[in-house]
């Protein structure tokens, strides 16, 4: 396997010779499964390509005793970026199509998979960067990429690949618990309401109204912060009061 080659390059008469690094699908799979690793220590940090120290040796250790590449750290961070790339230009594509079949990922290509050439038309024309990804971009770590790149997935809150979407089934849980506002008296309960409500008013207006006299910011803040425990407190007892009052009815209904 030869991870890379050189080619001559002109560059103005000096007749230097630029090298180009190509990535190999193994190198990518090796690659991607450092990081994930990584990511699993908690060594990935705020932003797409920032990774502590340690992470990037053990990209290139692992290069190197899996496939014998040898690599620095900026190779690594040039392919990183790369994917960054592929991630910021399909998944916004991939998950708007998620919910229908217009457009899906083919995991056994690595492209794009094109059902409705009309929808494909016009996201092409919106965004002409996806039209590579149909035919000639080859992605073959995909699922790697969007597990390095997802936002949810490096802030710990359990975001999702898009094959993890795909295979997915929204459940709706229905738990059929009755209304209890249809088994206890309407009087009761619209007097409770009426009360909070009319309490929550008076004290909202004689807030506003001392306002008036200019206070100080820490007046003002101490007075919203009090409002607000008081209202809180009023709420829960007026909740407690109105499903007292429905136990009741609902009790008496049927016994």
């Amino acid at each position: 396997m030869a991870p890379h080659s050189q080619a001559p390059s002109p560059s103005k008469g000096k007749g230097k010779v630029k090298e180009y690094f190509t990535w190999t699908p193994e190198m990518d799979k090796v690659l991607g499964e450092c990081f994930i690793e990584q990511m699993k220590q908690g060594k990935k940090l705020d932003g797409k390509c920032a990774w502590k120290n340690t992470s990037w040796t053990a990209a290139i250790n692992a290069l190197a005793d899996k496939l014998q590449v040898r690599v620095d750290k900026k190779k690594i961070l040039s392919r990183l970026k790369t994917w960054e790339k592929h991630y910021e230009t399909l998944q916004p594509l991939l998950v708007s199509c998620n919910s229908g079949s217009a457009i899906t990922w083919d995991y056994s290509k690595g492209r794009v998979e094109v059902h409705d050439e009309n929808v494909w038309n016009e996201r092409v024309e919106a965004n002409p960067k996806l039209a590579p990804y149909r035919r000639k971009i080859i992605v073959e770590n995909w699922e790697e990429i969007c597990t390095i790149f997802s936002q949810d997935r490096a802030n710990g809150q359990g975001g999702h690949t898009l094959r993890e979407m795909n295979a997915e089934e929204t459940v709706g849980e229905s738990v059929n618990l009755g209304d209890p506002f249809e088994t206890c008296e309407e009087d009761e309960i619209m007097r409770l309401m009426m009360g909070y409500q009319k309490r929550k008013e008076a004290a909202s207006s004689s807030t506003f109204q001392g306002m008036n006299k200019k206070p100080s910011s820490s007046n003002i803040m101490c007075g919203f912060m009090k409002q607000i425990a008081e209202n809180f407190g009023e709420f829960m007892v007026t909740e407690r009061q109105i499903l007292v009052a429905t136990k009741k009815s609902y009790t008496g209904r049927y016994t």
